[in-house]
C-alpha cells in the first residue's frame, strides 16, 4: 500500500522531539512518492515519466531537480540528467502558459530523485515541508 507521507513525517518529527533511540540513526529523509526500475540508457526517459505528474502540482514558480545516485557510476550522469529533466518540466508548464524557472537558493519546489542500483524513487518537496521537517533534505 501507499504510505501516508504527512502522517509519517509528523511521526518522525515527534520521535525526534523526544529523542527516541532509533532517530539517532536518521541523518535525512526523502518522502518518496513513486518508484521505478531503470537501466542506464533509459534512466532520463523513465525519470521524466515519473515526475511529469508533479507539473500539475507545481504550476508557476521556481524549482530545481536533484538526483542522489548510488550505483551506475559512469553510466548515469546526474548533472546532465538533472538539466534534461528540469528543461522537460519547464517545457511542460510553458505549454500551459505557466512560467517555471530554476532557483537553487530558495526554490518553491525541489524535485528529488534517489537511486540505489537500478531502482529509483522520486519526490516533490515544497518549501513548507522542507521548513517544517528539517530532516527532509536533499544534498
Amino acid at each position: 500500500g501507499r504510505i501516508d507521507a504527512p502522517n509519517f513525517l509528523e511521526t518522525v518529527r515527534q520521535a525526534l522531539a523526544v529523542d527516541e533511540e532509533w532517530t539517532r540513526y536518521l541523518a535525512r529523509l526523502i518522502p518518496v512518492e513513486r518508484t521505478f526500475h531503470f537501466d542506464a540508457q533509459g534512466f532520463v526517459e523513465r525519470l521524466k515519466q515519473a515526475v511529469a505528474p508533479f507539473a500539475e502540482r507545481m504550476g508557476a514558480g521556481c524549482f530545481y531537480v536533484r538526483i542522489e545516485r548510488r550505483g551506475m557510476l559512469g553510466q548515469v550522469h546526474s548533472q546532465e540528467a538533472e538539466r534534461e529533466v528540469a528543461d522537460y518540466l519547464v517545457g511542460l508548464l510553458q505549454s500551459r502558459d505557466q512560467q517555471l524557472r530554476t532557483d537553487f537558493h530558495d526554490p518553491d519546489w525541489i524535485v528529488a530523485c534517489e537511486t540505489l542500483g537500478a531502482e529509483a524513487g522520486v519526490a516533490l518537496l515544497d518549501r513548507e515541508t522542507r521548513r517544517r521537517y528539517d530532516f527532509v533534505q536533499v544534498r
